[in-house]
């Protein structure tokens, strides 16, 4: 499941409903993430039936704007995600890594062609990594490896 799929899919409908524009945004992320129709539809299956029943339908799917403005963020990190993913597989190994946490993200790091890199973090001690502080639009990840808090 691609932790950051689902986290485009909570902007994408964060006022309670998806817009043409949310669609077809969502579309360019699966795309960009590599997903195949299968693997898009357990993770949006999943969202419907925990989330959707939960929310108000009143919306106009703003959310659009915001799932846009997040991709804009993600995509423009390209040369820097690899530092941010080592350091931050890194930073998962001192505070411990579930097993289910190296599942997803390292999924969702091979997706974006950086899954050495993170793999590299959490299983190679004597490898020197630089601690950073990673950008916002890496949230997500950082609260699949337990690095933040859910209130954060």
């Amino acid at each position: 499941m691609s932790i950051l799929f689902r986290h485009g899919l909570e902007l994408a409908w964060s006022d309670g409903r998806l817009s043409k524009r949310g669609a077809i945004l969502l579309e360019n992320l699966q795309n960009l993430l590599e997903l195949s129709d299968s693997q898009r539809s357990v993770v949006e299956e999943k969202h419907h039936l925990q989330v959707i029943p939960h929310l108000i339908p009143r919306g106009m799917g703003s959310g659009a704007s915001t799932l846009d403005q997040w991709m804009t963020s993600l995509i423009d990190l390209d040369d820097e995600l690899p530092r941010y993913l080592v350091s931050m597989g890194r930073q998962s190994l001192r505070t411990g890594i579930s097993k289910q946490a190296w599942i997803e993200v390292f999924a969702a790091a091979e997706r974006m062609e950086c899954g050495f890199e993170f793999g590299r973090g959490v299983w190679e001690p004597e490898f020197e990594v630089e601690t950073l502080v990673w950008p916002e639009v890496l949230n997500p990840v950082a609260k699949s490896l337990g690095l933040l808090l859910e209130e954060e």
